[in-house]
């Protein structure tokens, strides 16, 4: 690299918050999670501002592999909202590797060309800079984030989706479920910890001498035996309950497993009937 003469703050922000934005929403590709747009910037806002801090101070502190950690596990928070441990680890560990990813490329490109020189590129901490005039990253921003809405639609109407066969067996009864394998949906039993399959009441009525739809349509004030509630939450409805219960045997493409409860919902859950059931992705 080549020493500048002066370095910009807006300029250097700008820099780190679009690379920001773009490891974010691959991350969110790559994970299948939603990128909202407020959320997106606002986490790649707080790793600009992180970059801006450790290369212009000398803040030993923020500069420790403990306080890179923090700030990767708040923009990953930021981007996503709050998880679970184990979901959080394995988000930042995918934010940390595109990191590393595009770190390497930009540097095997400022080593074989002569991009840092033209442009009087600088690194310092692990943070990147260089002399681009501000129009340039203003048009660089907004062309940027065109490309990210329509790579993000492209994606979505590309991903195929993905449905397992399963088989319930309770009480001498057999039913089988076609079920959407949903990244976002990881609710668990908070008793247990076990995974919670959601199946639509009609779907599962024929394991039992009732009709589930109707039994819980009603309420949940008398519980048919066997039956729990289990709490969950929803994009538009905050603290809801589902009534559960815990088959004999659950099956997921022939493969018998035993960390399943099966929650039942009464409503549909495919506008087209393509399944009648969700489960989580397999660990």
């Amino acid at each position: 690299m080549i020493a500048i003469n002066a370095i910009y703050i807006d300029v250097l922000f700008l820099i780190n918050f679009i690379i920001n934005i773009c490891i974010i929403v691959c991350t969110g590709s790559v994970l299948r999670l939603p990128c909202r747009h407020m959320r997106v910037c606002a986490a790649a806002a707080v790793g600009a501002l992180y970059s801006c801090l450790i290369f212009i101070g000398d803040f030993g502190a923020l500069t420790s592999a403990a306080m890179r950690i923090a700030f990767a596990l708040l923009i990953v928070m930021t981007a996503f909202g709050i998880c679970k441990l184990r979901q959080l680890i394995k988000r930042s560990l995918v934010f940390f590797g595109l990191t590393v990813a595009l770190g390497i490329c930009t540097l095997a490109l400022l080593y074989f060309t002569n991009m840092g020189i033209r442009l009087g590129g600088v690194v310092k901490n692990g943070v990147f800079y260089f002399n681009i005039p501000i129009w340039f990253m203003l048009i660089s921003c907004a062309v940027s984030y065109i490309a990210i809405i329509l790579l993000q639609k492209t994606f979505k109407k590309s991903a195929a989706r993905s449905y397992a066969r399963i088989t319930l067996n309770h009480l001498g009864k057999t039913v089988e479920l076609k079920a959407l394998v949903d990244t976002g949906n990881m609710l668990s039993d908070p008793f247990t910890g076990r995974k919670v399959l959601i199946a639509e009441a009609g779907a599962v009525s024929p394991l039992f001498d009732f009709d589930t739809e109707k039994t819980f349509n009603e309420g949940f004030e008398n519980l048919p035996e066997g039956f729990r509630l289990i709490p969950f939450s929803s994009i538009g409805k905050e603290n809801g309950l589902l009534a559960a219960f815990v088959p004999d045997k659950v099956s997921v493409e022939n493969a018998v497993k035993n960390n399943i409860i099966t929650a039942v919902f009464t409503g549909s859950l495919s506008q087209n009937g393509d399944y009648n059931a969700l489960i989580g992705p397999s660990d």
